[in-house]
C-alpha cells in the first residue's frame, strides 16, 4: 500500500500511468476494495486531462452501487473524495453528508475543503457552514469556521444555537458577540455507542453536580469500543450503575437504590423499575449479566460457576440496539 503514495508526489500523473491505473480499476476482475480505495485516494489531485473524465465516471457509477455492499465503507470515502473535488455533488446531497452519520468526523472534515463556493453558490456555500457550526463541536466545526472567514461569508441568523468550539473561534474574530457554554458530551458518546441518535436531552440539568464524573465514564467507554470489548462491558455496568442512582433520585416510584448495589436491584423481575422501565431494565440486565462473564470481574461466574473470559467485540454490536431502546425510554419518561 504504502508504494501507491508515491502517485501522491506528482503534480500530474503521466497518461500512461493513468491508462494503467484505470484499466485496473475498471477491469473485469479489479483487486480489493483496499487497493481500488488507495488508488483513488492516491491520484485525486494529480489525474487531468481525458482520464480524469474516466475517474469521474467510474466513481460516479461506483458511489451508488457500493452503498448496501459491506466492507465497502473506507472504499466508499475515497469515492467520495473525487465526487467532492470534482463537483459531482449537489447541495442536498452535501447536506445530507455532513449532517448524517455515516462517515467519520475525519473524513467530512477532509471533505469539506474540497467543497467548491463557486460550484455551490456562496448562500449555499454560507448556509451548509452555519448548518456545521450547529451540529458539531469537533475539528469539523473548527474547520468550518476557518472557511467562514477564508471566504469572508456571514455566521447568520439559522435554527440552532452555535457550538461551544467554533463559538469561541467567531468571537475571537468578531463574528459573534458571545461566546457559548460546553454542552454535554454524552449525547455524542451515546451516539457512537448505539450507533444511533437519541431524543435531545439536558443531561446536564438530570445530572447535576455528577455530570461531569458520568460525562467522563461515558467519554472512555466510547475509547474502549474498538480496543477492548471486556473493559467496555465492565464500563457500561458501571455507567448504568450511576444512572440508575441518579433515577432513583429523580424517580422515587422505582424505590430507592445504593451505588454498587445494581446485582440486588435487578434481581427483581416484579419491581417498579422493571414494571416502569422495561426496556431500561432489560439494557442494564443484559449489561450485568455480561459483566459476571469477564475475567475483570470475577475469576468465575457466581451463578454458573464457569470460569470467566474475555468478552467479544460482536457483544458491542448486539448490544448498540438494545442500549438505543433503553436509554431512549429513560429520556422520555425523564
Amino acid at each position: 500500500m504504502g508504494s501507491l503514495q508515491y502517485f501522491s508526489r506528482y503534480n500530474k500523473i503521466p497518461n500512461n500511468v493513468c491508462k494503467a491505473l484505470y484499466n485496473l480499476l475498471s477491469s473485469d476482475d479489479p483487486p480489493y476494495f483496499s487497493l481500488q480505495s488507495e488508488i483513488l485516494r492516491n491520484t485525486n489531485d494529480s489525474i487531468d486531462g481525458i482520464y480524469k473524465a474516466h475517474f469521474i465516471k467510474f466513481c460516479e457509477k461506483k458511489w451508488n452501487r457500493l452503498k448496501k455492499i459491506k466492507f465497502a465503507e473506507d472504499y466508499r470515502k475515497s469515492i467520495l473524495l473525487w465526487l467532492i473535488k470534482e463537483n459531482r455533488m449537489t447541495y442536498r446531497k452535501l447536506t445530507d453528508l455532513f449532517m448524517s452519520n455515516r462517515y467519520d468526523e475525519w473524513v467530512k472534515t477532509r471533505a469539506l475543503y474540497y467543497v467548491d463556493i463557486n460550484f455551490l453558490g456562496e448562500p449555499s456555500y454560507e448556509a451548509l457552514l452555519n448548518k456545521i457550526i450547529r451540529q458539531y463541536d469537533g475539528d469539523l466545526s473548527i474547520s468550518a469556521c476557518y472557511l467562514l472567514l477564508l471566504k469572508n461569508c456571514k455566521v447568520g441568523p439559522h435554527k440552532g444555537k452555535i457550538k461551544h468550539l467554533p463559538s469561541t473561534g467567531l468571537k475571537e474574530f468578531g463574528m459573534i458577540r458571545t461566546q457559548n457554554s460546553p454542552e454535554s458530551e454524552i449525547p455524542r458518546c451515546l451516539r457512537v455507542i448505539s450507533k444511533k441518535n437519541l431524543p435531545n436531552f439536558n443531561w446536564k440539568k438530570a445530572l447535576g453536580r455528577d455530570h461531569k464524573d458520568i460525562q467522563n465514564k461515558f467519554i472512555i467507554n466510547t475509547g474502549y469500543i474498538t480496543t477492548d470489548a471486556t473493559a467496555w462491558i465492565m464500563s457500561l455496568d458501571v455507567i448504568l450503575d450511576n444512572i440508575l442512582y441518579q433515577l432513583a433520585r429523580h424517580d422515587t416510584s422505582v424505590g430507592s437504590y445504593k451505588l454498587g448495589e445494581i446485582g440486588g436491584f435487578l434481581h427483581k423481575p416484579t419491581s417498579r423499575f422493571a414494571i416502569n422501565y422495561p426496556l431500561l431494565c432489560s439494557l442494564t440486565t443484559i449489561s450485568h449479566d455480561h459483566r459476571k462473564d469477564a475475567d475483570l470481574s470475577h475469576p468465575e461466574n457466581r451463578n454458573t460457576g464457569k470460569k470467566t473470559g474475555r468478552i467479544k467485540f460482536k457483544v458491542i454490536k448486539e448490544m448498540q440496539p438494545i442500549i438505543h431502546r433503553g436509554f431512549r425510554e429513560l429520556i422520555i419518561k425523564w
